[in-house]
């Protein structure tokens, strides 16, 4: 059964930092992998292009991958500004490639997050319209890692609770993120703020989360 989100209101908000920080990553990443499959298709006109395949095949599945996976991540920011790109595609791998692609955004910066201590659960499908868990994730570390001084990386974590998930940024403040904070709680209306001394969290039903079977799994999801 789909998780309504009601509160959920995309749009162009200039409280929105995600769009504007990631969109101009996805896009060079998106550049360069189309030049690297231009390259390729040069290559084939040259020469037996089942051997070039062959000798290739590591660095077209690579790139067939990145592109997979950065057209996701556009796809949720997109739609968190209100066009609708993501449609019924649904990641259970979402919240792993987001978080590379804000890490990403963040280095071009000079700046990097800490490296989450266990591995990411996986997502579920049925949950809202499927970008709005995404793009919260994305966003809160992308504005947390841009929050703290250059040399330093936020320490955060999403883990299992008795109840369910929660999603943690030490070191972190709601004037930190400023309009943003209001923002997720308005677009995840499921989800439980909590702002202690120190840090800020969002607990999370138990439904919207499952743990990851392992490192690698397939991209099939489970309602």
């Amino acid at each position: 059964m789909k998780t309504s989100l009601q509160a959920n209101q995309p749009g162009c908000s200039p409280r929105d930092p995600l769009t504007r920080g990631l969109l101009p990553v996805v896009i060079h990443q998106l550049n360069n992998a189309t030049q690297l499959l231009a390259n390729f298709q040069a290559l084939l006109t040259l020469g037996d292009a089942d051997e070039i395949l062959r000798q290739r095949s590591g660095d077209i599945a690579d790139t067939a991958r990145s592109v997979h996976e950065l057209g996701y991540v556009l796809a949720v920011i997109a739609s968190a500004s209100g066009a609708d790109l993501l449609l019924e595609r649904r990641e259970a791998r979402g919240l792993e490639w987001m978080l590379q692609t804000v890490r990403d955004g963040l280095r071009r910066e000079g700046r990097d997050l800490a490296a989450p201590s266990t591995p990411l659960p996986d997502l579920r499908a049925a949950v809202g319209e499927g970008w709005e868990l995404s793009w919260a994730f994305g966003a809160l570390l992308y504005v947390a890692g841009r929050a703290v001084p250059t040399d330093a990386r936020v320490a955060w974590r999403l883990e299992a609770t008795e109840h369910g998930w929660r999603l943690e940024l030490d070191g972190i403040s709601t004037d930190d993120l400023g309009e943003l904070w209001p923002l997720v709680v308005e677009r995840l209306p499921g989800a439980t703020p909590v702002e202690d001394a120190g840090r800020v969290a969002l607990a999370l039903p138990a439904d919207w989360l499952r743990a990851a079977d392992a490192p690698e799994h397939g991209p099939a999801l489970e309602s």
